[in-house]
């Protein structure tokens, strides 16, 4: 079930994100605390724990990037960003929803292509990894109108 991050869920969040810091770029200071006061930063709660998470930048209105999305649990990504995706077209009143990951991130492009988003481009070398090793990304987004529940 996703629900909104509290105070009490940062410290898990932010040891989830970091775990992550092959695919995901570490959070900025207050990156996390920020989007949790403007309500775009949830927990995703799985058997009464915290089993992901996932944060939302809004560029425009109606118009958002999903920054990050974890899973820990096997077989609930689908459900984690399906739920995210009705939290954005319905309670948030979105018109797009985009996000970018890194092109030799299969198991993410699989993913997210399940979920309806489609692909809309290739920025060459755009992400530096910790190991110094630049990546292509991949851009991808679904809009309202796409969307089914």
């Amino acid at each position: 079930m996703l629900q909104a991050a509290t105070a009490q869920d940062i410290a898990v969040i932010e040891a989830l994100w970091l775990a992550e810091e092959r695919y995901i770029d570490p959070p900025e200071p207050l990156q996390i605390a920020a989007a949790a006061n403007e309500g775009l930063l949830f927990v995703w709660q799985f058997e009464g724990r915290v089993a992901g998470f996932a944060a939302l930048k809004r560029w425009h209105p109606g118009v958002f990037s999903l920054a990050a999305v974890v899973s820990t649990v096997p077989g609930q990504g689908r459900a984690l960003v399906r739920a995210v995706q009705a939290q954005v077209f319905t309670a948030l009143d979105g018109h797009r929803l985009g996000l970018d990951t890194t092109y030799d991130n299969a198991r993410a492009l699989h993913l997210f292509e399940i979920c309806g988003f489609i692909r809309e481009g290739v920025m060459r070398e755009c992400w530096q990894r910790p190991d110094g090793e630049w990546a292509d990304c991949i851009f991808m987004a679904i809009l309202a109108r796409d969307w089914q529940l």
